[in-house]
């Protein structure tokens, strides 16, 4: 079995070093940019299941934001 851990992007809270819990903070410009990096790594990749925080800083991106 192969698992693979992805944490959200930077965000403003991130670099301030500011606890965002259940807050719903936005990806900053260095957040975005990680993330769509992540997307290309994992780009054609196949998962039986993804499991997925459902704040906004982590689902960025999959139209659901």
């Amino acid at each position: 079995m192969e698992l693979v851990l992805c944490r959200h992007g930077q965000t403003e809270y991130n670099l301030a070093q500011r606890l965002q819990g259940r807050l719903e903070t936005s990806l900053n410009k260095k957040g975005l940019e990680q993330a769509r990096l992540v997307a290309l790594e994992l780009k054609g990749d196949e998962f039986d299941r993804v499991f997925c925080s459902p704040q906004k800083r982590c689902r960025h991106g999959q139209g659901r934001d």
